[in-house]
């Protein structure tokens, strides 16, 4: 014998509201309403959860990165120089001591008096300045090996130590092939969940300048995050 199943009061009331006219398009608006509410619901949740996984992941939010100031310090042999940065986009403002150069789209230009002079290269102490932006050294660090990894200020410091071929080092700076089994190195200083220094050896990889060389670092240490108008870099 199939016994009948007593109906939930609320969705029994909710049937009589239905076959009622007068009350028809009130219950059927209340409902849509649940309805959409729940969607809504559903996405905030996801989007909330997606975005405590980026503040999470340093990496994620500097590879992205395109508005900032930062100072590039170059040690070469005993020297120091120093270039002082502020980017936004694909232009960016570079001053080493006097000089004042800008990097817009492809091109680099250095300023002399109210005109800016094409350079050819955009190249400055020996290295590409395009390759110095976080997208390519991102691809550095996804193609290094991570070797270690200290902690300090219970966290919220953190300096990781990265390797990598100088072989393939060269394959992604420069897109040719060559035979070397030596190695650069790569440091990268995290704060409070941001990427806020990177220093690179490239001893290695400058002895195939023309350039006779017994020290070759840059270090990058990035500042005023999202703070650069564009009428500062144009």
């Amino acid at each position: 014998m199939i016994k009948k199943i007593k109906e939930n009061e609320y969705v029994k009331l909710v049937k009589e509201l239905l076959e009622n006219r007068r009350t028809r398009a009130f219950v059927k608006l209340v409902l849509w309403g649940f309805f959409f509410l729940l969607i809504f619901s559903i996405f905030d949740v996801r989007g909330t959860h997606t975005s405590k996984k980026e503040i999470l992941d340093p990496r994620e939010k500097w590879k992205v990165m395109t508005n900032y100031k930062s100072e590039i310090i170059f040690t070469i042999n005993e020297e120091t120089y120093v270039l002082n940065s502020s980017r936004n986009g694909d232009y960016e403002k570079l001053t080493i001591g006097e000089d004042i150069y800008y990097l817009e789209q492809d091109f680099l230009y250095h300023l002399e008096g109210y005109d800016k002079k094409f350079i050819k290269e955009t190249s400055l102490l020996g290295y590409d300045l395009l390759k110095l932006r976080p997208d390519f050294l991102n691809e550095i660090l996804l193609n290094g090996k991570l070797e270690y990894t200290t902690n300090y200020e219970d966290g919220e410091l953190v300096k990781k130590g990265y390797s990598m071929n100088t072989a393939k080092f060269v394959e992604l700076y420069h897109q040719s092939v060559i035979t070397d089994d030596s190695f650069i190195t790569m440091e990268v200083t995290e704060k409070n969940n941001q990427i806020v220094e990177i220093e690179l050896d490239l001893k290695e990889m400058q002895k195939y300048s023309q350039m006779i060389i017994q020290t070759y670092k840059i270090k990058i240490v990035y500042k005023d995050f999202g703070t650069v108008f564009v009428n500062e870099v144009e």
